[in-house]
């Protein structure tokens, strides 16, 4: 019998995967989730696709952008989008909202100030969805 089937059979394996799984515990055990506003004033933009046609609007895509505002609302400089388009792909489907977001934040990091308060507005004109 080959020696690694052999240490296989003893547990040699199972010693590793004990000892993976704490060093990972270990690593993990200090972990805690950020909380609202904890980026500071580093700039954020979410990009949610739209709701679609539904109406009412679905729950699972009211949940998924209430998850969308939470993660915005860890930077105290955030801007958080709803497209008027209902696809995932939204650099394709509205590509210069895309690019604008993109530019908006790298002036911002560049520059140190805020994000355009007007993105939102030039592009999703009364979007009932923007924030």
């Amino acid at each position: 019998m080959c020696p690694c089937v052999r240490r296989a059979v003893r547990g040699g394996d199972r010693r590793s995967l004990i000892r993976e799984f704490r060093a990972i515990k270990g690593l993990t055990a200090a972990y805690q989730p950020l909380t609202r506003g904890e980026l500071g004033g580093k700039p954020v933009i979410v990009l949610t696709r739209g709701p679609g046609s539904k109406t009412p609007v679905h729950r699972s895509w009211q949940l998924w952008h209430d998850l969308h505002l939470d993660l915005a609302q860890l930077s105290a400089n955030h801007r958080h989008v709803v497209a008027d388009s209902p696809s995932h792909y939204l650099h394709k489907s509205d590509p210069a909202l895309v690019s604008a977001a993109i530019t908006d934040v790298v002036r911002s990091a560049r520059t140190s100030t805020p994000l355009d308060a007007t993105l939102k507005d030039l592009l999703l004109p009364g979007a009932p969805w923007t924030r």
